[in-house]
Protein backbone atom coordinates (compact mmCIF):
# COMPACT_ATOMS: atom_id res chain seq x y z
CA UNK A 1 0.00 0.00 0.00
CA UNK A 2 1.02 3.60 -0.76
CA UNK A 3 -0.41 6.94 0.25
CA UNK A 4 -1.51 9.59 -2.67
CA UNK A 5 1.13 11.92 -3.11
CA UNK A 6 -1.07 14.65 -1.18
CA UNK A 7 0.09 16.24 1.85
CA UNK A 8 -2.30 14.88 4.74
CA UNK A 9 -4.49 12.66 2.62
CA UNK A 10 -5.23 8.39 3.76
CA UNK A 11 -5.31 5.01 1.47
CA UNK A 12 -6.53 2.20 3.56
CA UNK A 13 -7.71 -1.52 1.38
CA UNK A 14 -9.15 -4.62 2.67
CA UNK A 15 -8.02 -8.37 1.71
CA UNK A 16 -10.80 -10.13 1.69
CA UNK A 17 -8.77 -13.64 0.08
CA UNK A 18 -5.21 -14.43 -0.30
CA UNK A 19 -3.67 -17.44 -1.57
CA UNK A 20 0.07 -18.09 -2.41
CA UNK A 21 0.49 -21.20 -4.73
CA UNK A 22 3.79 -23.16 -5.73
CA UNK A 23 4.88 -25.02 -8.61
CA UNK A 24 4.57 -28.74 -8.66
CA UNK A 25 6.04 -29.20 -12.48
CA UNK A 26 8.81 -27.42 -14.08
CA UNK A 27 10.17 -28.73 -17.58
CA UNK A 28 7.86 -31.12 -18.04
CA UNK A 29 9.30 -32.75 -14.49
CA UNK A 30 6.90 -32.98 -11.82
CA UNK A 31 8.23 -31.43 -8.50
CA UNK A 32 8.41 -33.73 -5.41
CA UNK A 33 7.08 -32.10 -2.05
CA UNK A 34 9.47 -32.14 1.02
CA UNK A 35 6.92 -32.16 3.34
CA UNK A 36 3.24 -33.43 2.96
CA UNK A 37 0.31 -32.40 5.31
CA UNK A 38 -1.82 -35.93 5.70
CA UNK A 39 -5.56 -35.46 5.55
CA UNK A 40 -9.06 -37.79 5.79
CA UNK A 41 -8.55 -40.59 2.76
CA UNK A 42 -11.63 -38.23 1.24
CA UNK A 43 -9.63 -35.23 1.04
CA UNK A 44 -6.47 -37.21 0.34
CA UNK A 45 -7.05 -37.75 -3.68
CA UNK A 46 -7.58 -34.50 -4.14
CA UNK A 47 -4.67 -33.30 -2.65
CA UNK A 48 -2.66 -35.65 -4.00
CA UNK A 49 -3.95 -35.02 -7.36
CA UNK A 50 -3.54 -31.27 -7.44
CA UNK A 51 0.15 -32.32 -6.29
CA UNK A 52 0.40 -34.09 -9.28
CA UNK A 53 1.81 -36.69 -7.81
CA UNK A 54 -1.39 -39.14 -9.37
CA UNK A 55 -4.18 -39.01 -11.78
CA UNK A 56 -7.68 -37.36 -11.00
CA UNK A 57 -9.52 -40.36 -11.43
CA UNK A 58 -8.33 -42.26 -8.53
CA UNK A 59 -10.75 -44.50 -6.71
CA UNK A 60 -11.28 -45.68 -2.98
CA UNK A 61 -10.95 -49.26 -2.86
CA UNK A 62 -10.37 -50.04 0.98
CA UNK A 63 -11.07 -48.14 4.05
CA UNK A 64 -10.84 -49.95 8.01
CA UNK A 65 -11.46 -47.21 10.86
CA UNK A 66 -9.06 -49.99 12.95
CA UNK A 67 -7.15 -52.87 12.38
CA UNK A 68 -4.08 -54.48 14.52
CA UNK A 69 -1.30 -57.20 14.34
CA UNK A 70 1.05 -58.29 16.98
CA UNK A 71 4.34 -60.33 16.80
CA UNK A 72 6.67 -61.27 19.33
CA UNK A 73 10.10 -62.70 17.35
CA UNK A 74 12.53 -60.51 15.20
CA UNK A 75 11.88 -59.94 11.99
CA UNK A 76 8.16 -58.93 10.23
CA UNK A 77 5.24 -60.28 11.13
CA UNK A 78 2.52 -59.76 8.05
CA UNK A 79 -1.35 -59.70 8.21
CA UNK A 80 -2.93 -58.99 5.14
CA UNK A 81 -5.79 -56.85 4.28
CA UNK A 82 -8.65 -56.72 2.38
CA UNK A 83 -9.15 -60.40 0.78
CA UNK A 84 -8.54 -60.90 -2.90
CA UNK A 85 -7.80 -57.48 -3.48
CA UNK A 86 -4.32 -56.93 -5.30
CA UNK A 87 -3.31 -53.53 -6.51
CA UNK A 88 -0.20 -52.48 -8.96
CA UNK A 89 -0.30 -48.52 -8.70
CA UNK A 90 -2.22 -47.10 -5.28
CA UNK A 91 -2.13 -44.57 -2.39
CA UNK A 92 -2.27 -45.95 1.09
CA UNK A 93 -2.52 -43.99 4.40
CA UNK A 94 -3.01 -44.87 7.93
CA UNK A 95 -2.14 -43.52 11.23
CA UNK A 96 -0.14 -46.33 13.73
CA UNK A 97 0.98 -46.16 17.16
CA UNK A 98 2.23 -49.66 18.83
CA UNK A 99 3.21 -50.85 22.63
CA UNK A 100 6.46 -52.74 23.14
CA UNK A 101 6.76 -55.10 26.15
CA UNK A 102 10.19 -54.35 26.82
CA UNK A 103 12.50 -51.38 25.94
CA UNK A 104 14.00 -52.79 22.11
CA UNK A 105 13.61 -50.89 18.46
CA UNK A 106 10.41 -52.36 17.32
CA UNK A 107 8.11 -50.85 14.89
CA UNK A 108 5.02 -51.00 12.51
CA UNK A 109 5.15 -51.49 8.79
CA UNK A 110 2.79 -51.57 5.13
CA UNK A 111 2.69 -53.94 3.23
CA UNK A 112 2.35 -53.82 -0.56
CA UNK A 113 2.93 -55.66 -3.54
CA UNK A 114 2.41 -59.01 -1.38
CA UNK A 115 2.97 -61.81 -3.42
CA UNK A 116 3.97 -64.60 -0.24
CA UNK A 117 5.26 -64.11 2.80
CA UNK A 118 8.91 -64.21 0.64
CA UNK A 119 8.39 -62.10 -2.02
CA UNK A 120 6.90 -57.95 -0.76
CA UNK A 121 7.80 -54.47 -0.18
CA UNK A 122 7.71 -52.82 3.06
CA UNK A 123 7.67 -49.01 4.35
CA UNK A 124 8.25 -49.33 7.70
CA UNK A 125 8.82 -46.75 11.18
CA UNK A 126 10.35 -47.92 14.56
CA UNK A 127 10.25 -46.52 18.26
CA UNK A 128 13.99 -44.93 17.79
CA UNK A 129 13.48 -43.16 14.75
CA UNK A 130 14.20 -45.65 11.98
CA UNK A 131 12.30 -45.50 9.04
CA UNK A 132 12.92 -47.63 5.56
CA UNK A 133 11.38 -49.06 2.43
CA UNK A 134 12.77 -52.32 1.02
CA UNK A 135 11.87 -55.45 -0.85
CA UNK A 136 12.08 -58.84 0.11
CA UNK A 137 13.09 -61.62 -1.95
CA UNK A 138 13.79 -64.70 -0.41
CA UNK A 139 15.72 -64.14 2.78
CA UNK A 140 17.14 -61.16 1.60
CA UNK A 141 15.66 -57.24 2.13
CA UNK A 142 17.41 -55.30 -0.93
CA UNK A 143 19.21 -52.07 -0.16
CA UNK A 144 16.47 -49.19 -0.69
CA UNK A 145 16.06 -46.45 1.83
CA UNK A 146 16.85 -46.19 5.69
CA UNK A 147 16.89 -43.11 7.57
CA UNK A 148 17.36 -42.69 10.72
CA UNK A 149 15.94 -39.63 13.09
CA UNK A 150 16.58 -40.41 16.82
CA UNK A 151 15.26 -37.06 17.61
CA UNK A 152 11.74 -38.42 16.07
CA UNK A 153 11.72 -41.38 18.97
CA UNK A 154 7.79 -42.14 19.19
CA UNK A 155 5.45 -44.49 19.14
CA UNK A 156 2.92 -43.60 16.62
CA UNK A 157 3.34 -42.15 13.13
CA UNK A 158 1.27 -40.73 10.05
CA UNK A 159 2.33 -43.12 6.96
CA UNK A 160 1.67 -42.40 3.26
CA UNK A 161 2.58 -44.25 0.17
CA UNK A 162 2.27 -43.08 -3.11
CA UNK A 163 3.33 -45.83 -5.73
CA UNK A 164 2.50 -44.84 -9.26
CA UNK A 165 4.58 -44.52 -13.02
CA UNK A 166 7.12 -46.35 -11.71
CA UNK A 167 8.00 -44.62 -8.85
CA UNK A 168 7.19 -45.32 -4.87
CA UNK A 169 7.19 -41.93 -2.88
CA UNK A 170 7.26 -42.51 1.19
CA UNK A 171 6.14 -39.71 3.68
CA UNK A 172 6.38 -40.30 7.04
CA UNK A 173 4.84 -37.56 9.98
CA UNK A 174 4.25 -35.60 6.54
CA UNK A 175 8.21 -35.74 5.78
CA UNK A 176 9.19 -37.25 2.04
CA UNK A 177 11.18 -39.78 3.58
CA UNK A 178 12.59 -41.06 0.12
CA UNK A 179 11.74 -42.62 -3.65
CA UNK A 180 12.47 -45.73 -5.06
CA UNK A 181 11.55 -46.94 -8.78
CA UNK A 182 9.71 -50.48 -9.44
CA UNK A 183 8.21 -52.21 -12.09
CA UNK A 184 4.60 -53.08 -11.96
CA UNK A 185 3.79 -56.07 -9.99
CA UNK A 186 -0.15 -56.26 -8.86
CA UNK A 187 -0.42 -57.44 -4.66
CA UNK A 188 -2.42 -57.77 -1.84
CA UNK A 189 -1.71 -54.70 0.72
CA UNK A 190 -1.36 -55.19 4.62
CA UNK A 191 0.12 -54.23 8.62
CA UNK A 192 3.18 -55.59 10.02
CA UNK A 193 5.58 -55.64 12.82
CA UNK A 194 8.68 -55.30 12.51
CA UNK A 195 10.95 -55.99 15.32
CA UNK A 196 14.48 -55.72 15.17
CA UNK A 197 14.37 -58.11 18.40
CA UNK A 198 12.34 -60.36 19.99
CA UNK A 199 10.27 -58.22 21.49
CA UNK A 200 6.45 -58.31 21.92
CA UNK A 201 4.76 -55.35 19.76
CA UNK A 202 1.59 -54.74 18.85
CA UNK A 203 0.28 -52.16 15.99
CA UNK A 204 -3.31 -50.17 15.97
CA UNK A 205 -3.74 -48.92 12.63
CA UNK A 206 -6.64 -46.30 11.90
CA UNK A 207 -8.37 -44.90 9.09
CA UNK A 208 -6.05 -47.73 6.87
CA UNK A 209 -7.48 -46.87 3.16
CA UNK A 210 -6.61 -47.66 -0.35
CA UNK A 211 -6.67 -45.59 -3.29
CA UNK A 212 -6.50 -47.54 -6.17
CA UNK A 213 -4.67 -46.21 -9.57
CA UNK A 214 -5.01 -49.08 -11.65
CA UNK A 215 -6.78 -48.59 -14.76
Amino acid sequence: MRTADVIGSRLSFAMTNAMMTVPTRVDDTVIIPSRLLTRPYHVMDNVLARQQLIPVDGEIKMFLPQSSVRGRLAGVTPYLLGSGLRFAEFAIGAKVSYQMSDEANGGCGILFHFQDEEHYQLAYATAEGDYGLSQRQGAVFTPGIYVNKPTRERHNHDLLLIVYDGGIHYYADNEHIGQLAYETSPGSVGIAVVNYASVDTNCVFEDFWVLSLDD
